[in-house]
């Protein structure tokens, strides 16, 4: 036993070396280290509901004029419903301050945005029109006659319903929109004259107001135009818009109340009324609906 005992003593180093080098290789051996996942940048969505607020100013366009369509209830050498032609056509450029609120839905497919809104708006626009002393131009009369006339418009409230279609670059949407335009209108005329008509009242400047009348009426028109809109967060967008409204042409009666014809009727024509609107807002967009951002995985 000793015998063997000294003869393996000078081998153990060799034999520890031998069974060491296959354990150190198995413990320097291992597998690649799993790679990062990469989730890619949030995507902004335009999908869902939105209301917010908006300001802007408005300016608009309103050729008036006027026409006898019984001439022969004038009198015989009248030129009054001539005169009253003359001086009752002009243009009134009613503008103001507008601002109110507006709710509405986009719907987003890949860059491309659809959309309803609807807005409704308080509107400060008016405009006054005076023609001056016009003298009459017939020989009849001694002296010669003057014809005055004194338009005025106003328009209140303002509201569309109108589609939208935009495109995309992430939180910058451009978009298109047009649809229904409602505004009220109050439109009044005082024409007056120094014509042989003492049955008729007297206006404010002495003269006998014979064709003064008024009418308030409900328009319904169009609307299109375009904008920008950006997102500064996920829920809070601002934009910047510009509109343009036509609302067609209206047309009032007034009638000489100091003569027994009622053919002497005067036909009054507002139109068209156009409206340009530029305007800023801010929206809150609601989380119904929304896209989840994209991940990507590897």
């Amino acid at each position: 036993m000793r015998k063997n005992a000294r003869l393996l003593t000078p081998l153990a180093p060799a034999v520890a070396s031998v069974l060491a080098g296959p354990m150190a290789f198995a413990a320097d051996f291992s597998y690649p280290a799993s790679p990062p996942v990469l989730t890619a940048p949030a995507v902004f969505s335009w999908t869902g509901f939105y209301a917010g607020l908006n300001v802007g100013y408005v300016w608009g366009n309103d050729p008036v004029s006027a026409y006898a369509p019984n001439l022969s209830q004038w009198g015989a050498g009248s030129t009054a419903p001539f005169e009253a032609a003359i001086v009752s056509t002009g243009s009134m450029h009613p503008s103001g301050v507008i601002g109110g609120g507006q709710i509405g839905y986009n719907f987003q497919i890949d860059h491309y945005v659809l959309g309803l809104e609807g807005d409704v708006e308080g509107l400060d626009a008016s405009s006054t029109r005076d023609s001056g002393y016009l003298t009459g131009f017939t020989t009849h009369f001694r002296p010669r006659k003057l014809i005055h006339d004194v338009d005025e418009v106003s328009y209140q409230p303002f509201a569309t319903i109108r589609g939208r279609i935009g495109y995309a670059f992430d939180r910058v949407l451009i978009y298109a929109t047009g649809g229904l335009a409602v505004t009220g209108q109050d439109f009044s005329r005082s024409l007056d004259w120094t014509y042989i008509d003492a049955p008729c009242p007297y206006g404010a400047d002495g003269f006998h107001a014979c064709h003064a009348g008024s009418i308030s009426r409900t328009l319904a028109g169009w609307a299109i135009g375009g904008g920008i809109e950006y997102a500064l967060t996920n829920n809070w967008t601002i934009r910047a818009e510009y509109l343009h409204a036509d609302f067609g042409t209206t047309n009032f009666s007034t009638f000489n109340p100091g003569t027994s014809h009622p053919g002497q009727q005067l036909i009054h024509t507002i139109g068209g009324t156009t409206f340009d609107i530029a305007r800023v807002g801010i929206n809150y967009k609601f989380d119904l609906g929304g896209l989840a951002p994209a991940v990507i995985k590897y």
